[in-house]
């Protein structure tokens, strides 16, 4: 079951382990799995925390602040 989140906030020691369906296992491959989306776009996330225990979530991307 997914939970509904305004704004992802993760706490310490959690992780992202999975972005729209696609596991990641470090900050190049979250990159990568982010890069080919849209802002608005909804994907499922999963996210795990220290005792390995994972949350999957739905979220919605939002935009990158203009420079």
């Amino acid at each position: 079951k997914f939970a509904e989140v305004e704004k992802l906030m993760l706490e310490a020691g959690e992780v992202i382990t999975a972005v729209n369906n696609t596991p990641v296992r470090n900050t190049s491959e979250l990159a990568a799995a982010l890069a080919d989306l849209n802002p608005d776009q909804t994907i499922p996330v999963t996210i795990t925390d220290q005792q390995d225990q994972t949350s999957p979530v739905i979220v919605t991307l939002g935009h990158l602040p203009e420079s």
